[in-house]
Formats: structure tokens, C-alpha cells, sequence
């Protein structure tokens, strides 16, 4: 059975996964792929009813990240 620290861990390891893929000539599929193979080898899945998002000077800014690939991996 996973716990709340397992998920967390999952989370963590995922948002670092996407942070490495930001960067000069990727694409958000890039960030989102890297976010959903982690998450699915910690055994769970995306929420596809919720995405990250661009920081700036507002909270919230476009680009949204999702954290699926629509499509095949």
C-alpha cells in the first residue's frame, strides 16, 4: 500500500523530471512526457483535469503544462 510520503516523493521526482526538460528547444510535450513517466512508474496516474503553469510576475500564467501527453509516449 503507498502513502502520502511515497506520493509526495513520486510528485517531487516528477516536477524535477519536467525542470530538467526546461530548456531552450523543448516543447511542453517534453515537460509533460517526463511528468507522466514518472508518475506512472511510481504507480499512479495524471490527473488530466488540472495542469501546471508559467510563473512570472502573475501567479498562474499561460503556458499551462499538463502533465499528460495527449497521444501515444
Amino acid at each position: 500500500m503507498r502513502n502520502s510520503k511515497s506520493f509526495l516523493e513520486v510528485g517531487r521526482k516528477a516536477l524535477n523530471k519536467a525542470i530538467e526538460q526546461a530548456r531552450s528547444g523543448k516543447r511542453v510535450a517534453d515537460l509533460s512526457r517526463a511528468m507522466q513517466e514518472t508518475v506512472e512508474k511510481g504507480g499512479y496516474s495524471a490527473v488530466r483535469a488540472l495542469t501546471g503553469h508559467g510563473i512570472g510576475r502573475e501567479l498562474h500564467e499561460e503556458p499551462a503544462i499538463p502533465c499528460f501527453v495527449v497521444g501515444r509516449l
